[in-house]
């Protein structure tokens, strides 16, 4: 039998407001409160293999958003607002009985962690939130061009095209190209991430609207507003050189004191490139509670 910290994961799907949401589980702790693991953009699940091997104690259940992976890709005309992925989340935690759960985000999978334990806090017990903590905000003023942006991105969809490449190795190297992350961890992703076109190209599983501009987008007021309505205990995990600190951000999270938070060696993806440092910091954060 496989020991806690090499567990390899099963493959699970559910249906979730008609869609199909796939994704990877660890239940090296089948009995505890499960934690919902939410990935970034244009990555899938397969990007939380190395971390969740490590997480001892947890039952941890790490999903392809939608439009990501092997989930489905929302309707016609839908769009991955980060908001919309709220509704689909609640419906695969009520699919699986959950009433409580703990969030485990990264990058867009920690926005959307932070909106959902903001808005539904009786559903949330723990959270942790990895390079990532609320979306860089932009001022009220600039609401319009926004969403003249969005108007203009959804009428020329049907114009873009993914991009495709001779081989997989093709696309592992763009990968890490655009991201700046190891072989290893770009290998993982691009495997969940990829499949063979009609004329026998490599071409991504993503839905192409995952690339176009929001409808709107989070002024600092309204970013603060869903931090004050947080009540879940939450770990916040920044890379130091990651994406996350931005300008005013540390500064926003020692104002407001009710989040633990911590600058760790590393890239943006710090949680796949050197689980061995994260893994008890997650686990024993996530199993205080």
């Amino acid at each position: 039998m496989l020991t806690t910290a090499t567990q390899l994961p099963r493959e699970f799907s559910a249906l979730a407001n008609g869609r199909r949401i796939c994704g990877l589980h660890w239940g090296h702790q089948p009995e505890a409160l499960p934690t919902l693991a939410l990935h970034g953009w244009l990555d899938n699940a397969a990007s939380f293999s190395p971390l969740g091997a490590r997480l001892a104690g947890l039952n941890v259940w790490a999903i392809d958003l939608p439009g990501h992976g092997l989930s489905d890709h929302r309707p016609e005309p839908g769009s991955y607002n980060l908001w919309d992925d709220l509704l689909d989340i609640l419906a695969l935690a009520d699919a699986l009985g959950w009433e409580r759960f703990n969030l485990l985000g990264h990058s867009r999978g920690a926005l959307i962690s932070t909106l959902l334990a903001a808005t539904m806090p009786e559903r949330i017990a723990r959270m942790v939130l990895l390079d990532a903590f609320w979306p860089q905000p932009v001022l009220a003023a600039q609401a319009p061009a926004v969403l003249r942006q969005y108007l203009m991105d959804q009428r020329r969809y049907t114009s873009k095209k993914l991009p495709r490449y001779p081989s997989v190795a093709e696309a592992l190297s763009a990968r890490q190209k655009a991201t700046g992350m190891s072989a290893a961890t770009a290998s993982l992703i691009v495997q969940r991430g990829t499949k063979l076109a009609a004329d026998g190209s490599v071409t991504w599983r993503s839905d192409p609207r995952l690339t176009l501009g929001s409808a709107f987008k989070l002024s600092r007021e309204h970013s603060e507003a869903f931090f004050e309505a947080i009540t879940a205990s939450t770990l916040i995990l920044l890379a130091e050189d990651g994406y996350a600190r931005f300008d005013g951000g540390e500064q926003l999270l020692q104002r407001f004191g009710k989040f633990d938070y911590r600058v760790l060696p590393g890239g943006h993806h710090f949680h796949a490139e050197d689980p061995q440092r994260l893994a008890p910091l997650v686990s024993g954060f996530l199993t205080a509670g």
